[in-house]
Formats: structure tokens, sequence, C-alpha cells
């Protein structure tokens, strides 16, 4: 249904691919990646929110991308043009454009919130600005793959570190409110164009070097 026309990311267990569906000649994104899906029982296609990335499909299938046939979780979504906002930090030093962005962010997070899920990864490169025609620009949420009902348990590690929080770092119970402190490092990033109240991979950091500093609240001051 789907004629790849470009890659526009490959790591290691996951690929982007811009594409065109052939019915319907609307651009998508299809992503092919190898770690478990969201759990069953949450139907990202369900969701529905202007500032929150729309799924139009998601399936487990075998694939061979260039590794062998393995299993992975395949899922298809909008297009959103405009790029990540840690492309447009210039944007943001504009003080209306920067209440209407975050603005919108916290609208698609209290749709999940009010629903009981939290997002889990909420970082600048997650965060989409896109034309939306006549001019106007929308802002989206995006990646939703490490998407959790409120209080679940977890085993092990997951999102991104530098914008995470203590007790994500702590494998305490899937908590709503650790999303706000993404949030907040993200604030921080496009403020200071670019730096991490915490440190991060980037600057020289390790995963444990970054875990040591959220625990101890040693907040880097712009």
């Amino acid at each position: 249904q789907f004629t790849p026309e470009l890659a526009i990311k490959r790591n290691t267990g996951s690929n982007l691919y811009k594409a065109t569906d052939k019915f319907t000649g609307q651009l998508r994104v299809v992503k092919i990646k190898e770690k478990p899906p969201v759990p069953s029982e949450i139907t990202i296609s369900d969701f529905n929110h202007p500032n929150l990335l729309k799924y139009y499909e998601r399936v487990n299938a075998r694939a061979d991308i260039g590794s062998g046939q393995r299993e992975y979780d395949i899922s298809v979504t909008e297009y959103l043009s405009g790029g990540a906002i840690n492309r447009h930090y210039a944007r943001f030093q504009n003080k209306t454009f920067f209440c209407w962005a975050f603005g919108q962010l916290l609208e698609g997070l209290a749709y999940l919130h009010g629903r009981g899920f939290a997002h889990r990864d909420v970082k600048s490169t997650n965060i989409f600005l896109f034309n939306k025609g006549n001019g106007e620009i929308g802002l989206k949420l995006t990646d939703l793959d490490l998407l959790g009902k409120n209080g679940c348990k977890v085993k092990n590690f997951e999102g991104t570190p530098e914008y995470a929080a203590p007790e994500v770092f702590r494998l305490e119970p899937i908590d709503i409110r650790s999303d706000l402190w993404s949030v907040g490092c993200v604030m921080y990033e496009i403020l200071t164009r670019g730096r991490l109240p915490y440190g991060s991979r980037n600057a020289g950091l390790d995963f444990d070097e970054i875990k040591k500093s959220v625990l101890a609240g040693n907040f880097r001051r712009p």
C-alpha cells in the first residue's frame, strides 16, 4: 500500500521512511522498529487530538530491513514537514510564540493524561512544528512508542536520560507527572538554545553520570 520515497532516519533496530499511500496519494511515515510495541490494550490509532501525531495503523510483522527476517513493530503515521523544535530555537525567543507552542504541547499531554496515560519520552526531537495550510503553524507531540498506563510497574529504564525525572531512573511505577518534568527540561533547552539542565551525552556525559546528576539534584544554572 505504501511506496517508500526516502529513508528519514536509520538507527540500530529502527528505521523511518517517508512514503506515499498508493490509494490516497498522501505522504505518510512508516516506522519499523525492533522494540516491543506499546501493550496490546493500548490502541494508539484511536487517539484523536490536534496536538498528537496521528497513527493510522500499527502491526507486528516479520520483515527483512538488512539484518535478516525478524519480528518488527511497524507503524504508519502522518507526515509532518516542519521539523522538530530543536531546529527552531530562534523562533522561541519570541515570548508569544514560546507561550503558544508550550500551550499546544500541554494540551496534547492533557489529552493523554486525562485518559490515564503517560507519554514517557517527551523531548525536543519528539515535538514537531508543521504547516497547517494558509500560513498557519501547528505543533504536535510525536512518538508514542513508550506510552504507558499511569501506575504500571516497569522493570527497565525507558526514555531519554537527559529529560527523565528522578522516579524514572529509580524504576518507580509510571507517573504522568514525570512528563511535566520532561517539559521543564525541554523549556530549559529551548531557552538556552541547546543546553540541558542535568548535562547530556552530547556534552560528553554517559548515562550513569546523567542519572547521578538528576538524583543528586545537580541542576545546571543557565
